[in-house]
């Protein structure tokens, strides 16, 4: 696990030498050597290790780096020191606390006097070695640096026991002792208990060398409990991350899934756009000839309209004649009797007044009527909507077809409330459609019997927002299940060459186009309604 750990660091900063010769920063490259270098000693690479300390050396000297050159001139100094290439350690320890002092870093010229005070006590110097120790401690002492102060006095422990100055040594692990106890400093103290048992055992103290045995012992378990609980920690630690990672690796799968969806769906919208700007010109197209469609619809309404606006009035021919010859008839009995009065010389002025208005009022009878035929059998193209009174286009209605119902004994009643009500729309076509009913009505009545008595009655009934119009006749009815579908196009219960079955499909269609809505009821043998209902005034507009 350690030698991952290692290795993982080692491509870290290698990574980092490969990017620093586009950065150019020596400062960076000196540290990063000495990193490599660092882990390579952890890992006993004595060989590696050198060659990258002297690697970082000789760019932190290039480039007069001071403090990269002293620390690695201490790793170089550790690593001759582990060797036991005691010169080197010498040689190196020294140049590293000679730039320490040059660039005033006090504590770690006072840690590079420590290493070197050991260096001696190799090399049999033992007074040297305190001589270093004690101006190490000096140096350490003002600045108040707890640790560094106690590792000084460890090495001086150390010291002193080649020294054999064995009540100096314990007072020096005393002061150890103290420290490491009110800083938590546990290794500092496991080494200091450890120099404690053997000193004691040498001078034959050996019941308080074994008190220091059982409280180094003491510490050394809760050190091991600890290393224990940061163990189960960091393991967690490697499962949590772990598991991120798994999780990161599916969640890049996922993205590299979604990615290829994504290139799909960009395929596919493509595509998509391209058959959307086909759709849109083939649209364009199919505008127009739907447009030419519906032009061509609403000009075959309009001659089916207008049709049946002939077929009506062809039908209602003979009633329009006697309309029209029965005022002619007046006026010509009325200009014969002035003829004899002539002849006879007994024409008065008050006689010729009287004529003149008498044939006025005939004329604008005749005149009326064959407006009202001209203005209802125009091309309806251009019609207008407006308001209109109900009440004066049922009395149009009845102008041209009253008389021939009275010719067949039909009798026509009129039912309508006081209220004078208007509705919106087409008044010609309005008049279209009750004339196509009061048709349908006659027709109903002409195949009963002459003797039985035969009535049609128009009905309006008016409420706050709407009227009711109903034709209604006592003739032979409509067949029971055929109700539903006499609004339907060419469907007719009449012969042949009584109907073609559009007349009540397109009183349907301008009842819809008027916001109304229109509906029958009937009896067979009894009765038959035909009921329209129009919301008053501009409500019924569309």
């Amino acid at each position: 696990s350690k030698r991952k750990e290692y290795d993982a660091a080692l491509s870290y900063f290698h990574k980092n030498l490969e990017l620093e010769p586009k950065i150019s920063i020596p400062t960076l490259t000196a540290t990063n050597l000495g990193n490599i270098g660092n882990i390579y000693m952890g890992l006993s690479d004595f060989h590696n290790a050198s060659s990258y300390f002297h690697q970082a050396i000789e760019i932190a000297e290039e480039n007069n780096l001071k403090y990269p050159l002293a620390v690695n001139c201490v790793n170089l100094g550790s690593l001759y020191h582990m060797t036991d290439d005691l010169d080197q350690a010498e040689y190196f320890y020294n140049k590293a606390m000679s730039i320490q002092k040059e660039i005033g870093y006090i504590l770690d010229q006072a840690s590079c006097m420590k290493s070197l005070a050991t260096v001696y006590l190799k090399q049999d110097k033992p007074v040297e070695a305190l001589s270093m120790i004690k101006a190490a401690l000096e140096l350490a002492e003002p600045i108040d640096s707890k640790i560094t102060c106690a590792e000084i006095l460890l090495a001086e422990a150390e010291i002193l026991f080649v020294l054999e100055k064995y009540d100096e040594q314990i007072d020096v692990l005393m002061n150890c002792l103290k420290t490491a106890d009110e800083n938590d400093y546990k290794y500092l103290k496991e080494n200091t208990l450890k120099s404690l048992v053997k000193v004691l055992r040498r001078k034959g103290n050996y019941k308080e060398a074994l008190d220091y045995f059982m409280m180094l012992n003491d510490l050394r378990i809760d050190m091991l409990n600890e290393q224990r609980t940061q163990a189960i920690m960091e393991i967690k630690a490697k499962i949590e991350f772990q598991k991120k990672e798994h999780e990161a690796e599916i969640y890049r799968l996922k993205n590299v899934d979604l990615e290829e969806k994504n290139q799909q769906i960009t395929r596919q919208k493509e595509l998509l756009e391209q058959a959307e700007s086909e759709l849109i010109e083939w649209n364009k197209k199919l505008e127009s000839r739907v447009q030419d469609e519906i032009e061509k619809r609403q000009q075959q309404e309009r001659i089916i309209l207008q049709k049946s606006k002939m077929e009506a009035l062809g039908r209602l021919a003979a009633g329009i004649a006697h309309e029209i010859n029965q005022p002619l008839g007046m006026i010509n009995l009325g200009i014969q009797n002035m003829f004899n009065k002539v002849r006879m010389n007994k024409l008065t002025p008050e006689y010729s007044k009287e004529r003149e208005v008498y044939f006025r009022e005939n004329i604008e009878r005749i005149k009326r009527i064959i407006e009202h035929v001209r203005l209802f059998s125009r091309d309806s193209k251009a019609d207008t909507i407006d308001l209109f009174n109900v009440k004066d286009v049922i009395n149009s209605s009845l102008l041209l077809i009253e008389v021939q119902c009275g010719n067949h004994r039909i009798s026509i009643k009129r039912d309508f409330d006081d209220t004078p009500v208007k509705i919106l729309g087409n008044k010609y076509r309005f008049e279209q459609v009750l004339l196509n009913l009061l048709t349908n009505a006659k027709d109903a009545l002409e195949e009963k019997a002459d003797e039985e008595p035969k009535e049609i009655i128009i009905h309006t009934v008016c409420s706050d927002n709407s009227v009711i119009i109903t034709v209604e006749d006592n003739g032979i009815g409509i067949p029971a299940g055929l109700s539903e579908k006499i609004f339907e196009p060419f469907f007719t219960t009449k012969d042949e060459n009584k109907g073609t079955g559009l007349g009540l499909s397109i009183c349907y269609g301008i009842v819809q186009e008027m916001g109304g809505r229109i509906y029958c009821q009937s009896e067979p043998n009894q009765f038959t309604k035909m009921i329209m209902e129009f919301e008053i005034g501009n409500k019924g507009a569309k």
